[in-house]
């Protein structure tokens, strides 16, 4: 059974059995709220579920980005993501945002995630798109 972790802004759910991470956003999200949502991912069993998680899903699909900028994409995430790339080299990243502002800022982190890391990322607009793309990853 998922494992689950409520907050204001964020639910954090986590499939063992598929060994998938998902982050559904709601509300207006800041760039604090994003790292207390990671922060809460990564610490979840001590690090050891993120070690051997083989996808995280962040979905954006309810939530405003109205305060990210392109400085917290391109500069402040990359001290979080390298930290969590150190516990699993190897995660396949899904973020799903269906606005136009937050598909441009999620394509500039997908473009980070790249540059510093062996992680697979995707940015779809449809959680439909996201779980196809996913059942096609896995083959289920």
């Amino acid at each position: 059974m998922p494992r689950q972790v409520n907050h204001e802004n964020f639910t954090l759910i986590y499939d063992e059995a598929r060994a998938v991470f998902e982050l559904r956003f709601t509300g207006d999200l800041n760039f604090q709220i994003w790292l207390e949502a990671n922060a809460a991912l990564q610490e979840l069993d001590g690090g050891r579920a993120l070690a051997t998680a083989r996808f995280i899903v962040s979905d954006f699909t309810d939530a405003a980005l109205t305060q990210f900028t392109s400085a917290d994409i391109m500069q402040k995430s990359k001290v979080l993501l390298s930290q969590q790339m150190a516990l699993n080299p190897s995660i396949t990243v899904i973020l799903i945002t269906p606005n136009d502002l937050e598909f441009g800022l999620m394509r500039m982190l997908q473009g980070s995630v790249e540059s510093i890391s062996t992680w697979q990322s995707h940015v779809v607009r449809t959680r439909k798109e996201q779980e196809d793309l996913l059942r096609r990853l896995t083959g289920l």
